[in-house]
Formats: C-alpha cells, structure tokens, sequence
C-alpha cells in the first residue's frame, strides 16, 4: 500500500527518523494490512454500509479508496421507483424508460407502483409496464422488487392485455437469479 513506510527493515532509515523524532508519524506495517483489507471488503457488505448512510456520508465513504467509490457510483441508483404520473401516459416515448434502459443495470431494488389512470390511458400504462418488464429482464441483477398497489388494477384490464403482463412478469421473475 503506498504511503506506507517501514522502519524496521530499514535500520538507516530508523537511526535517521529517531534522531529528528519523526518516528510517531510513520505507521507499521500492521496498520498498512488493515488499510489494505479494508479496501478489499467485498462488493455487497459495502453497499449495504451505504444504504444505512446519509447522503453526505456516503460522498466521504467513496473518498476513502478506489474500490469504495466504485461501490458509491454504483450504489447511487440502487433504489428505482416506477410510478409513471399522468402526462407520461401519453407520450410514445417516456422519459423513464430512456433512464431505465441507462441506468437500469445498476437498479439493486424496484418498486413498481401503480397508481390510479383514467380508463382511457390504462392501456398505455400496460404497455410502458410491459417495456419496462423486458428492459429489467434483459439488463438487471435485481435482489428484490415490489409491486405496489396492483389488485385494484388487474380487475381493471382486460383479459388479452392481463394474459400479456403476467407472461411478462413470469419471465422477468425468471431471469433475476439474486432476487430474495
């Protein structure tokens, strides 16, 4: 580990920092070990150090060496919302799947919500459902998910379009290997 000097392999080195008492400031190669180890703790137990951390601490925590900051970018969208609002309804292209098929390979947790649509754009809301379901199939590594709110609108779709997202459902649950 750089930035780490030892002295008691040195005797030259030690006679010199003794005799201008700087050897208080020079750490033993015990206190290098644990540097190193801790920049090699493993990918998942840091990024659920990060998930209990304030935001300002997490920013610190990815200061700390290069493993950690990766953990940090990859960490920042561990939790995805979709909850599509009104005016997204109708539009072809929706601003939340170009982010999901961005940024979805990072996505750790989704909560998939559905709230309440005018009858007249319930088909819509299926088909960016649908979308959204193959882009977390092709591009995920999920550990867990959430759909939030979806009896009231199963009853509500008909049976071609209900067929089409529970297929779509079963094939995403089957691509996710972490999912607990």
């Amino acid at each position: 580990m750089g930035g780490c000097l030892s002295i008691q392999k040195d005797p030259i080195l030690r006679s010199y920092l003794t005799d201008k008492g700087l050897t208080k400031k020079i750490a033993s190669n015990e206190e290098c070990e644990k540097q190193r180890k801790w920049s090699e703790l493993p990918f998942l137990p840091l990024e659920k150090i990060y998930s209990i951390q304030r935001r300002e601490d997490q920013v610190k925590m990815s200061l700390v060496c290069r493993s950690w900051s990766e953990v940090y970018g990859s960490s920042i969208w561990k939790t995805f919302r979709f909850a599509l609002i009104g005016s997204q309804f109708t539009l072809d292209t929706c601003p939340v799947m170009k982010f999901a098929r961005k940024y979805s390979s990072m996505f750790r947790h989704v909560e998939i919500e559905n709230i309440w649509v005018q009858d007249c754009l319930m088909m819509n809301w299926c088909r960016h459902l649908v979308e959204f379901l193959q882009i977390l199939t092709i591009n995920t590594q999920l550990t867990s998910i959430k759909f939030l709110y979806f009896a009231n609108f199963l009853r509500r779709i008909d049976k071609p379009t209900y067929n089409n997202i529970c297929r779509e459902i079963v094939e995403f649950l089957a691509s996710q290997r972490h999912l607990k």
